[in-house]
Parts: C-alpha cells; sequence; structure tokens
C-alpha cells in the first residue's frame, strides 16, 4: 500500500509541470492550488512562480489548512 501511494503520489507530481492551472486557487492570498492522487485521500499543496511548479507539502485531505499555511 504505501508503495502505491508513493506512485500515485509522484506520478502526480510529474503531470503537474505540463498543465499546473488546471487546477483551481484554494488560497487566493497565496496563490495555492490543490492535487489529489488517484485512491488516496491526500493533498498535493502547490504553487505557480513564473514557470516553476513549487511544491510545499502533501498532506491528509482531512488536516486542517493550517498544517500547510506555515510552509508558504
Amino acid at each position: 500500500m504505501g508503495r502505491e501511494f508513493l506512485l500515485a503520489v509522484r506520478e502526480k507530481m510529474v503531470l503537474l509541470p505540463q498543465n499546473p492551472f488546471l487546477y483551481r486557487i484554494r488560497h487566493r492570498r497565496k496563490q495555492v492550488r490543490w492535487a489529489y492522487p488517484k485512491r488516496f485521500p491526500y493533498r498535493i499543496v502547490f504553487r505557480v512562480i513564473d514557470d516553476v511548479v513549487v511544491i510545499y507539502t502533501v498532506v491528509h485531505a482531512a488536516r486542517h489548512n493550517r498544517q500547510w499555511q506555515h510552509r508558504v
């Protein structure tokens, strides 16, 4: 199960730079977006800065936003 999780997260991370604007902005002031890997209740928190996708964290979807906001 752990290996499948890592593969799903890695797959989503590899696909993010192809079209990062596909995902809507979830935190307007910080311009943060979320992407969800297949099959797992986790979200990848990221931001697009110029032409670069910056991934801040992978956090469980049930966690409160405070868990990742201090990293941005």
